[in-house]
């Protein structure tokens, strides 16, 4: 490993290896219709009825080196990752990257997180084991979030060697020999059954690892976000309009959820 040579050279990681300079993207003026779309940091200021959860997440990670984010399709995982989390943990001085596995879970891991946390050209022959130790190390003092979002992608690989680096990784990670770092995996909840096994192998305990379920916003939430939105695209004398939509919106869904829709 390519660690275990510069400590043969007498060389740290953290002199060879530089961290790449947390920024923070520039917040948008206008809260922006996305559709189906996922919030990113530029939309963090408009970011609403989440504050619940990313506070609950953030000592989630904090004190816990890899833990889980779990919720339904289209619930807002992404978005409170995006939107919430790295804008906050960015502003407590955390480095922060978000990568997906996709067909080649070790190797698009690695690539990506290098990519985003370190300044120097990417290694393609480091693991993926490798590559969180030397973010580790350059970036120490400093704590590290790696969220794996969509973790599912995995799934179809989780018995070949596609995904073996990166089991082991977590492990290691749970086990303490990367201190500053920590993971965020994200997948949806009726992934559970496929990956609570190794989950149970990595912590070594009946129940896995520690997790947060996001659940669906409240109709108060729903409301006051809508409520927003409509007033920021109306005249101040329209205020009162765009709380009669937001009422009128906010009645619709609880009718259908009356109606199991």
């Amino acid at each position: 490993m390519l660690r275990d040579v510069l400590r043969k050279l007498g060389v740290g990681t953290a002199a060879v290896f530089t961290p790449r300079p947390t920024e923070l993207p520039p917040s948008g003026t206008t809260p922006q219709i996305l559709g189906m779309e996922f919030y990113t940091e530029r939309d963090a200021a408009h970011f609403r009825g989440r504050e619940q959860a990313i506070a609950a997440t953030i000592d989630l990670v904090s004190v816990n080196p890899v833990s889980l984010l779990v919720g339904d399709s289209g619930i807002g995982k992404t978005s409170l990752v995006q939107a919430g989390l790295f804008p906050t943990l960015k502003d407590r001085g955390w480095s922060v990257a978000s990568c997906r596995p996709l067909d080649d879970p070790d190797r698009n891991i690695a690539a990506s997180v290098w990519a985003q946390l370190l300044s120097n050209p990417a290694s393609s022959s480091s693991s993926v084991i490798e590559t969180v130790g030397i973010i580790s190390s350059a970036c120490s003092p400093r704590p590290v979030l790696i969220v794996v979002d969509q973790f599912e992608d995995a799934i179809p690989y989780l018995s070949t060697d596609r995904v073996s680096g990166l089991l082991n990784m977590l492990a290691r990670v749970h086990g303490g020999a990367f201190p500053n770092v920590h993971i965020l995996l994200c997948y949806r909840g009726d992934a559970d059954p496929k990956v609570g096994p190794y989950w149970q192998t990595i912590s070594g305990s009946p129940t896995g690892l520690p997790r947060h379920y996001l659940t669906a916003l409240t109709l108060e939430a729903g409301r006051s976000i809508v409520s927003e939105l409509l007033a920021s695209r109306m005249t101040a004398d329209q205020t009162d309009l765009a709380n009669t939509l937001a009422d009128d919106l906010t009645q619709e869904s609880k009718a259908l959820n009356e109606h199991g829709i």
